[in-house]
């Protein structure tokens, strides 16, 4: 989710996926009536295209209804939270009914943390900072403190799915620092399974590194229960670690049910999907295919214009048209 990316501005999209982005933007300028029957046109194509609200983080710190309005202006109808932004996940849940989005997932990040994420993207701390914060929140000794606050706070947001986004270094240093973290993560899945909501792991890169041909996503796919324990894909960190997520997909069927989509130019960095070399109608295919449900797009670096969600948005609903 907060991955360090230095490509901020998205590269110009090609005329087909322009005309795409070029139609909504324009459509968002226009009156209610236009703009309604543009958003009714799109999201009757594609209705699960989704976004993570952390790629307009800066946005929502300056103004938070004006940015969540702005983003179902666009015609995004589900967005995926971090936490509930530091405030009262009910208000949250109004306001998402108020501009017709619904959230079915949400990274677990509390208040506090929140405080630290909107700290960082302000550049006030250092990221030494915010990683401190980061691992003192994920210390698996505080599982059964972390994990039912965020269920708390997904059932008010009407959310399902509870997302554990991101693991360090010395989370899986070893095999048996590995086993440790899936013994977390399985009893994750547990505490969100009897509360009626359903687990999920994000992958990075890190975790994809195989050691004596294992890596430690291996391990967690393996040794984690597939009942309790979904994948929520990021086909970009996927493919940055050299993996092969149509075999993942593939060999490990019902496990993965939402996925992040942003797109990677010819020298590896992230922009938004429609501007890249990796994201396609061949992709969304296999990944329908392969039963996931929510298509979330996302920018990593949490700075990218509003420009590039109506492109990205333009694209997704192009390309995931019957």
């Amino acid at each position: 989710m907060f991955r360090e990316n230095n490509m901020l501005a998205a590269a110009p999209v090609g005329r087909r996926r322009f005309l795409a982005g070029a139609g909504l933007t324009l459509a968002a300028g226009l009156g209610a009536g236009p703009r309604a029957m543009a958003q009714l046109a799109a999201s009757s194509i594609a209705p699960s295209v989704g976004i993570q609200l952390y790629t307009v983080m800066p946005s929502l710190s300056r103004d938070f209804e004006g940015t969540i309005r702005d983003i179902a202006q666009i015609g995004y109808k589900e967005v995926e939270t971090i936490g509930s932004f530091g405030r009262d996940p009910v208000e949250v849940k109004a306001l998402f009914d108020k501009y017709g989005l619904v959230s079915p997932s949400q990274h677990i990040v509390s208040n506090e943390l929140y405080r630290v994420f909107d700290l960082w993207v302000k550049r006030q701390i250092a990221i030494a900072d915010r990683d401190k914060a980061f691992l003192h929140e994920f210390d698996l000794s505080r599982i059964d403190e972390t994990v039912p606050a965020a269920i708390a706070s997904a059932k008010a947001m009407g959310q399902r799915y509870v997302i554990w986004q991101a693991i360090f270094a010395s989370q899986i240093a070893t095999p048996e620092a590995t086993r440790k973290l899936i013994a977390a993560l399985n009893h994750a899945g547990d505490l969100c399974a009897d509360a009626g909501l359903t687990f999920g792991f994000h992958n990075h890169d890190r975790e994809l590194e195989k050691v004596n041909g294992v890596s430690a996503y291996d391990r967690i796919l393996a040794e984690t229960n597939p009942a309790r324990v979904k994948m929520e894909i990021d086909f970009y960190w996927m493919k940055k670690a050299g993996a092969d997520y149509g075999a993942y997909l593939k060999h490990n069927p019902g496990r993965f049910k939402l996925c992040h989509l942003k797109d990677m130019d010819r020298r590896g960095n992230i922009i938004a999907p429609g501007s890249g070399v990796m994201v396609s109608r061949e992709l969304i295919d296999m990944a329908r295919s392969a039963g996931i449900e929510h298509f979330i797009v996302e920018n990593d670096s949490s700075a990218i214009p509003f420009s590039a969600e109506r492109n990205a948005f333009g694209f997704m609903t192009e390309i995931m048209q019957p």
